[in-house]
Parts: C-alpha cells; structure tokens; sequence
C-alpha cells in the first residue's frame, strides 16, 4: 500500500492540520460505498451498549480496517462476524428499555449516565442534525465545550470511549457517526469524573520552565507508597472506587496536576505536551509485561494499550476544537494516563525495550528499518487482516479485534507524521506478539512487573532516543 509521507513534523499544536482520507473528501469507490452502507445499517439497527456498558465498536473496527486496506469482502466479513458474535444489541430486541424521548433540558439532564436512554439521545441528535441541515460539526460546537451541554472533560468518561467514537466521527466525516459520539458522551456520563476534573483540586497551572516529563511523572507516581493498596487486582473496575474516596481522589488530581497544563500554554509547549503523553501511551503499550512474556504469544495490557488509541483520538479532534481549548483535551488524555497506570497496580516502564540493541528481548524490530518501510508496513497490515481460515497467528482473532486494528492504524499514522522509526519498531513487536488481552483482574491472568521497591533507576534508558533528546517523553 502506498502511502503519502506527510510534510517535516510540525513544531506548533496550531499548525496541525485535520486529517485526510478518501473517505473525508468524498472519493467514490465500491470499498468506501461499502463501509458507508455498513455504518448507516449499524445507526439504524445497532445499540450503542450492549451486555450491559460494552461499547459497540463496529464504525471504529470497520473504519481502522479500511484505512489498513481492507476490501469490501473484509469489511462485510468484519460486520457479519460481530454480529454473530453477539458484540452487539439490536435496537428492536429492547435492549435499550422504555425510556421516554428527551425534548427538554430536563429529560436530557435525567438521561444522562443511563443505558436505557441510549436510544433516546440517538434520537435526540439525530434531530438536532436534520435542524442543522445536516450540519453535524455545527451539532458538536453547538453541544460540546465550555459552558455547554457536555463539557471536554466529559470525553474522558466511558474509559475514553466518548472520545475515541468522536474521532471516529470526524475521520469519517459522517451524520451518523457523530450522533452516536454525542450518544456516547450523554450515556458515559461520569458525574465524579467531571467534578474532580471541574474542582479546584484539578486547576490550570501555569508551566514551569522546565516541566517534568510524562514518564518521569509516572515514575515518581509508582515509587508512591501512598497508592500501596488502593487497587487490588488491575482493571477498569477500579475507576469508580478511586474517583469516590476522598483520599485516592486527592492523590489522582496531585499527580493530574504533576503534568502542568493551562490556557496560557504556548501552541509550542502544548505540542511538546502531546509528544511528552504520546511517547508515554507508546511505551505503556509495548513495554509493561514481565520479560519472560516476550519470547512467544502472549496478552497485552487491554486498559494501558487503549491509551495509543485515545492518544490518536485528540490528534484527530484537536485541529476541530478552538485552539484555547487544546490544553482541555490534552489534559482528558492525561488524565486517561493517570487513571489507567494506577488501576493497572502501576507497573515497570521500560522504554529501552524499544531499544534492539538492548541485552534484553526487544518488544519491537530490529535495526535497519525506517518509519515509512513499506514492505513492513505493509507485512504488519495484511496480517491484520487475515481470518483463521487463511492460518493466521493467533486464530485469526487480529482481524475481529477493533481495539488490535485501531491500534496498528494509530502506530502507522503516528510513524509518519512524526517520522520516528520506534512506531514502526512497536507495531512490528505488537503483531509479533500479540496473543490477546489481559488487566481485567481475573484469575490466572499473567501480571505485569509491579514489585516497589529496590528498583534501579537506570537513567541509560533515554539512549535510545539518541543524545540529548528524551525531552519528549
């Protein structure tokens, strides 16, 4: 696949530019007629939730495998298959209860945070739009922001899923998607999220000269023996507890603080900003299992490999938003970071296992590869897309996973806009290896390196960034 190498790295967050693809701009071809059949289908017939608060993920799997180059027979195979596989509810089946439409801002306020609304809220915006002539980005300006309905703190809610199925809706440029990201957000809605985030606890500060960088700040927060005990076995379900204790709130706000971010912030410190949290959602990907995991199959961290994705979601949004607003989702993705490396009992970062010359198996390729390698790129995508049937590794699950395929999309988008080989390097590890999902907290799970004490702080881990340049981590 053939693909356009994006201008030199841009140095300013003002300068980043929307994202283009054929679906965007509207180029006509059968595979493009296909998957916006499939995502007008899915609107009309689908639940957004379905067993209770899993999120539907069909127009962000169908999306990610289109952009890796999948054809119309993948894509109908990719809907088919999650629809035998019960990864959705329909709405005829009443999954989304009885609940009354919403046509006053009281019924909206009373919907908020509740499944059965769900289908009410697509109703709702899928009004709004038809008001708005079909002008959906006027919907999302009209709904999302300060002092509106949704406030960009609220993207954070849902595990971040509000804001993964909004950049799903501007990369696909489409009604129907944003209606259900709006959706998203009213159904995810996380009252304690909002309000710490929202307290004077969680303020904007002004940066320091010289702000600490995100993995840095990661790594103060493990050595923390504060945290010692506040989370017994990894996974999402830690979130309401530690965001409900008045004592876990108030360490997570002083260490969401520990990453300044403020209005004032220049387009350049913010941009340097999203690379700190980039490099970090990277290294939390790959580099966390414990090292006897890396010479065969193995799972990876599902909560801590979501954050590349939500990661990717601000890059799309942030050129949508009014630039006094970056530091706002900026901070959504730190905070996403924050809440996630301590639910997952803040494990090792090792970021010199990107490294192949380390003595340690890397989690990544070997040397000799640039970032825009298109027989790798291009080996790592067409795995992705095979089915059992074709002898895939792994069973052929890689195909079927949305978060596996969002990820290898956001890997390669990331190699080529920031034109840095270590993308490349994680996305041919991640293939490798990929053996499924852990950090759910179930028993048996392989656990990662969580051990405190005595741990060496090896500061010749930043070599690998070449001399002098480990500022952006």
């Amino acid at each position: 696949m053939k693909r356009k190498i994006p201008p030199p790295t841009t140095t300013s967050i003002a300068d980043l530019e929307p994202i283009q693809n054929d679906v965007t701009v509207g180029l006509s071809s059968p595979r493009r007629e296909i998957l916006i059949k499939l995502i007008e289908e899915n609107h009309l017939e689908d639940a957004l939730l379905h067993h209770g608060r899993m999120h539907n993920h069909i127009p962000s799997l169908l999306y990610s495998s289109y952009m890796i180059g999948a054809d119309s027979e993948d894509l109908l195979a990719v809907f088919e298959r999650e629809q035998e596989e019960g990864c959705v509810e329909r709405w005829r089946d009443g999954c989304a209860g009885k609940a009354p439409a919403i046509s006053t801002p009281d019924e909206f306020a009373t919907g908020l945070g509740k499944v059965e609304y769900q289908q009410a809220f697509v109703n709702f915006f899928d009004s709004k739009v038809q008001t708005e002539g079909g002008d959906w980005r006027e919907v999302v300006r009209q709904t999302l922001g300060v002092e509106k309905d949704f406030h960009i703190e609220d993207l954070a809610s849902g595990f971040g899923h509000p804001l993964l199925s909004l950049a799903d809706a501007f990369e696909l440029g489409n009604a129907l998607a944003a209606s259900e990201a709006l959706s998203t957000v009213a159904v995810d809605h996380d009252p304690l999220l909002r309000s710490l985030l929202e307290s004077h606890q969680c303020s904007a500060r002004k940066s320091e000269a010289f702000p600490p960088s995100a993995v840095d700040i990661l790594d103060r927060l493990r050595d923390d023996q504060r945290f010692d005990g506040l989370v017994a076995s990894p996974g999402f379900h830690n979130i309401p507890h530690l965001l409900s204790a008045p004592n876990s709130r108030t360490l997570i706000s002083e260490y969401i603080n520990a990453f300044p971010l403020s209005p004032d912030d220049s387009p350049e410190a913010l941009l340097a900003k999203f690379d700190s949290s980039l490099m970090t959602s990277l290294f939390l990907l790959v580099v966390t299992p414990r090292l006897h995991m890396f010479h065969h199959l193995h799972p990876f961290d599902f909560p801590l490999a979501h954050l590349i994705t939500t990661c990717y979601a601000v890059r799309v949004v942030l050129p949508h938003f009014p630039a006094t607003e970056a530091w706002r989702l900026l901070r959504v993705q730190w905070t996403l970071i924050v809440l996630f490396y301590i639910t997952q009992k803040r494990p090792l970062i090792k970021p010199h296992l990107l490294d192949s010359s380390s003595g340690e198996r890397s989690s990544g390729c070997g040397d000799g590869l640039d970032f825009d390698d298109e027989d790798e790129w291009d080996r790592i995508m067409d795995a992705c897309l095979e089915t059992e049937e074709e002898g895939a590794r792994g069973g052929g699950r890689k195909a079927m996973d949305p978060h596996f395929v969002k990820i290898i999309q956001s890997l390669n988008f990331f190699a080529h806009e920031k034109r840095d080989v270590r993308f490349l390097k994680t996305a041919t590890g991640f293939e490798r290896d990929f053996g499924g999902w852990s950090g759910f907290g179930k028993k048996g799970e392989e656990e990662m390196d969580v051990v405190r004490r005595g741990r060496v702080k090896d500061k010749s881990r930043f070599l690998l960034f070449g001399k002098g340049n480990h500022s952006g981590t």
